[in-house]
């Protein structure tokens, strides 16, 4: 019985250093991967009535609601009007909105949205350290009966 309880803790132990590993390596991947790779959080300074794109134009709306955002990248304050409006406004002044912008232009911006590979190699992270932990506590409730 010794030899299994170990063999199972041993094996959760494994699984879980190879999920962390690949839930790190995943994430440096995407980090990588990614043009816009600073993020900071920014505030609806304003709302600008304007034109609308051709998708609304198509759908027979005039005008959108355009959010202009002022954030901070780099000690510099940026405020930027989005490329997408909505009518109705999606936003309202004073809102905070997550952003990831280029380092090297921080006026180029993108609202930062979650991903599924980001969310896969997320869930991979905390597998691997849930079953880290659970190896751990199978080790430590064998060792204090023995």
């Amino acid at each position: 019985m010794s030899d299994l309880i170990w063999s199972i803790s041993g094996l959760f132990l494994g699984i879980g250093v190879i999920f962390v590993v690949l839930g790190l390596a995943s994430q440096k991947f995407l980090k990588k991967k990614e043009r816009f790779s600073g993020s900071t959080t920014g505030t609806v300074i304003d709302i600008v009535l304007d034109e609308a794109d051709e998708d609304g134009k198509e759908r027979g709306i005039r005008e959108y609601f355009y959010p202009v955002l002022g954030y901070y990248a780099n000690g510099i304050l940026h405020k930027v009007r989005c490329k997408h409006g909505s009518y109705p406004s999606k936003y309202k002044i004073n809102d905070t909105i997550k952003i990831k912008y280029d380092e090297h232009d921080p006026s180029c911006f993108v609202l930062a949205k979650s991903n599924r590979m980001n969310r896969f190699s997320r869930l991979l992270y905390v597998c691997g350290i849930a079953s880290c932990v659970l190896a751990d506590v199978i080790f430590i409730i064998y060792s204090s009966q023995s």
